[in-house]
């Protein structure tokens, strides 16, 4: 089917283009030789976002929520543009940061809560509401870029990095 699909554009009088987007520059070369023989390859590389740019999006995806702080927003896409500037990577980092605040949110209300019960105090002493701070951003991206996997690969012998890396 790949292979039809990219040969009808070869065809005289086909009016058909094919355009192909990958996040990965090497997916021409991953295909069977039949079907990479029939692509066309002109390759457009599209770098990734700026700080500013990134802050632009999350702001528009955030929308009306006035949740996140402004220099939270401004440090996950500094984070984020200094890596790899992926736009996915930087709206997980702030969904997990909002997880994380909602979380330690819910954990001082349960307390606060307790507390008046056990005091028998009436008085809702509940805060404002919780921002996404900058110490949420840096736990989230902490949290994202410390899996096992980088983990084992970090703390990894030379020759273990090595066979790596030949086996990629």
């Amino acid at each position: 089917v790949l292979y039809n699909l990219f040969d009808w554009p070869s065809k005289r009088y086909s009016r058909l283009v094919v355009v192909g987007i990958a996040n990965t520059m090497d997916l021409p070369e991953r295909l069977l030789p039949r079907i990479h023989s029939r692509l066309g390859l002109e390759r457009v590389i599209f770098p990734g976002y700026t700080v500013p740019q990134i802050e632009t999006i999350m702001k528009a995806r955030l929308g009306e929520l006035d949740v996140f702080e402004d220099t939270a927003v401004e440090i996950c896409a500094r984070k984020v543009a200094s890596i790899s500037g992926d736009i996915r990577r930087a709206l997980q980092i702030a969904r997990r940061a909002a997880e994380i605040c909602d979380r330690e949110a819910n954990e001082m209300a349960e307390e606060i809560d307790l507390n008046n019960t056990i005091n028998n105090n009436n008085n809702n002493n509940r805060s404002k509401d919780p921002y996404v701070t900058i110490r949420h951003i840096n736990l989230a991206h902490k949290e994202l870029t410390t899996t096992a996997y980088i983990l084992a690969i970090k703390h990894a012998s030379l020759f273990e990095r090595l066979l790596l890396a030949s086996v990629v």
